[in-house]
């Protein structure tokens, strides 16, 4: 059900885009987006120190992400996150997992972040657990680039001393940003598509991109992205806030779980 008070204040963030509804398009996009990176912290050294055991873990990364968000085949696994929010994937950037969904209510922003939260705390155990998991080795050993890998994994890794190398060597942090976005080049941000001449499907699922200030924001704002913290926009802070003066309940959660930790200058986005 959506709440009327936060509806309207999304129509209202949304009004600056333009009405996209009669443009035929095979993606139903809408105006407001919530956009989620989720990255891994120290990944490089990572890398260089476990240099058999990295693409394992980056590997089981990328489908931890999905399977948590309920991306693709798989059904979500994130408490905080409803059914009826449905997050889609939108590109990898090296080892950087970028996520969008668009939103209808400010409840559902709140919730995306809580649910991000969530992940940020799980993702590691998650990890261990699919590069741990039962016959795990074997399955590797079926392809015969893997075989190396095997005996190296025999001989040196034991569980307790991959959760050690996890929990030592790596973290999750996440940012999470608003954004208006319309396909119209009068938009502020806009949602760029290029079609197939020879119709591919996977062509036409696939190649489109966001663009503009509020997206380059966001980009910005996860350079100052911790370990296993979700940082969120100014602007996406502050239509929670504007929000929680028509909800008790979201002016508390706003309230007690909601700070300002650093202030940042961001050059050529908040002017100079």
């Amino acid at each position: 059900m959506v709440n009327t008070e936060s509806d309207s204040l999304i129509r209202k963030l949304a009004q600056e885009a333009p009405d996209i509804s009669q443009v035929e398009d095979d993606l139903d996009f809408n105006d407001v987006y919530v956009f989620i990176s989720l990255d891994l912290t120290n990944s490089t050294k990572f890398k260089s120190e476990q240099p058999h055991l990295w693409k394992f873990v980056i590997s089981a990364f990328y489908d931890v992400v999905f399977n948590a968000y309920g991306i693709g085949q798989y059904q979500s696994v994130l408490k905080n996150l409803p059914d009826e929010i449905n997050v889609e994937f939108w590109k990898f950037v090296g080892d950087e997992v970028l996520l969008y969904v668009a939103v209808y209510d400010c409840s559902e922003i709140y919730k995306i972040v809580k649910s991000t939260d969530e992940a940020v705390k799980k993702i590691i155990g998650w990890i261990f657990e699919k590069v741990t998991e039962p016959y795990a080795c074997q399955k590797k050993c079926s392809e015969k680039s893997s075989e190396s890998f095997c005996s190296f994994y025999e001989a040196n890794y034991s569980s307790c001393k991959i959760d050690d190398i996890l929990q030592n060597s790596l973290g999750v942090k996440a940012t999470v940003w608003l954004a208006l976005c319309g396909k119209s080049i009068q938009a502020r941000n806009i949602i760029y598509k290029k079609t197939s001449a020879t119709g591919d499907d996977w062509f036409r699922s696939y190649n489109f991109d966001f663009l503009g200030p509020e997206i380059d924001e966001g980009f910005r704002i996860a350079k100052y992205a911790v370990k296993n913290r979700v940082v969120v926009s100014p602007f996406l802070a502050n239509t929670l806030y504007t929000s929680a003066d028509e909800s008790n309940d979201l002016k508390t959660i706003v309230e007690n779980h909601f700070a300002i930790v650093s202030y940042q200058r961001l050059k050529g986005i908040w002017s100079d």
